[in-house]
């Protein structure tokens, strides 16, 4: 009996393969908020599919100017969505990079996916 009921929580494991889901502290109201604006949208889809940047590496063109981009990346940061840290080249400039478990996928039809867990953002890279 010890052997089935051991094969019995094995087989509940989570496959391995399977992606992430976004952390549980995620706020839905927050981070619905902070994607609601578009710079910041456009900011994040930008971070998702860079993966790690400084704020001028990102700015969108023509949407936000240099010194907005860095305001709307730290509102990501404080949403749960990115994460910040000194640049290793030149402390001054920060890095930002996506939030872990955050695991945005890249289709072969150039559009990208997130499933944040409380709901999917699609985006075609332009």
């Amino acid at each position: 009996m010890a052997v089935k009921l051991c094969y019995t929580l094995m087989s509940t494991l989570p496959d391995p393969a399977a992606p992430s889901l976004a952390p549980s502290v995620l706020n839905e109201d927050v981070v619905m908020e902070a994607i609601g604006f578009k710079g910041r949208r456009l900011l994040f889809q930008a971070l998702c599919m860079k993966g790690n940047c400084t704020a001028a590496e990102i700015v969108p063109v023509g949407v936000l100017k240099r010194d907005a981009t860095s305001k709307q990346l730290q509102e990501l940061v404080k949403a749960g969505l990115a994460g910040m840290k000194p640049d290793k080249t030149d402390a001054r400039r920060m890095r930002y990079f996506l939030s872990p478990g955050l695991n945005p996928v890249k289709f072969p039809d150039e559009h990208w996916e997130l499933d944040m867990g409380f709901c999917v953002l699609r985006w075609k890279q332009q």
